[in-house]
């Protein structure tokens, strides 16, 4: 059972003679409440509320979107031996944000956008990397309710906690964190001080193959260093 307890938003269109254009703006509304606050307010996801407050990611998912977002549960954090909030601070913050940012899809998701009875359609996350999303619907006897289960790179999301509305996107709650392996170029693109580095990988021709899921080992130098150089 997923609970409200705090305001909630939607997004509401409105047109002005400014320019000459349309203009959207993200007000509140009575009915639904953006993703962090639906988080926040649901007992059984106050891990993943914790890993995105220390991740940095609250604000994010209060923006106007949309969001598709694959929650794990508790449970989903505590199968990794975490089971309390606290354990998420002895996290290096980049690996936990690009943990997360692989759950988001930049757009919203239902069940009946995935073709029925089918594996493997690709989606791309908020990480630029493709989720796997099946979608299998089926009828243990004839008597029976219609199961309809969303799998998403291995995890699982059954019908009562698919389809969560959002003012900014859609939820669906999932058994299992999703594997996320950063290759090289996650990596380096998540540190600042790299960023000449990757130029210089760039004009080598050598950066895209730092984005294949093999093993390789990078010595690499930081941009002050780098700037000593030349």
């Amino acid at each position: 059972m997923y609970s409200f307890r705090s305001p909630y938003f939607s997004i509401f269109s409105f047109f002005c003679a400014c320019n000459n254009k349309d203009l959207d703006v993200y007000v509140e509304s009575d009915k639904y409440s953006n993703a962090a606050d639906f988080i926040g307010n649901n007992y059984n996801l106050t891990l993943l509320y914790a890993a995105l407050k220390q991740a940095d990611l609250l604000n994010l998912l209060k923006e106007e979107g949309p969001y598709t977002l694959f929650a794990p549960t508790n449970k989903a954090f505590n199968d990794l031996g975490i089971v309390r909030a606290s354990d998420f601070s002895s996290m290096k913050r980049d690996s936990l944000r690009q943990l997360l940012l692989y759950h988001i899809l930049p757009r919203r998701l239902y069940t009946s956008d995935v073709p029925p009875n089918t594996i493997d359609n690709k989606y791309v996350n908020m990480m630029e990397k493709e989720l796997f999303i099946g979608y299998k619907t089926q009828k243990v006897c004839a008597e029976c309710n219609l199961i309809s289960d969303l799998y998403v790179n291995g995890s699982k999301s059954v019908s009562a906690t698919q389809n969560i509305v959002l003012a900014n996107g859609v939820l669906h709650v999932v058994d299992k964190v999703l594997k996320y392996n950063p290759t090289i170029q996650d990596v380096l693109n998540s540190k600042p001080e790299y960023s000449l580095f990757i130029a210089l990988l760039k004009r080598m021709g050598d950066w895209e193959r730092l984005g294949e899921p093999v093993n390789t080992t990078v010595f690499a130098p930081i941009t002050r260093l780098l700037r000593r150089r030349e």
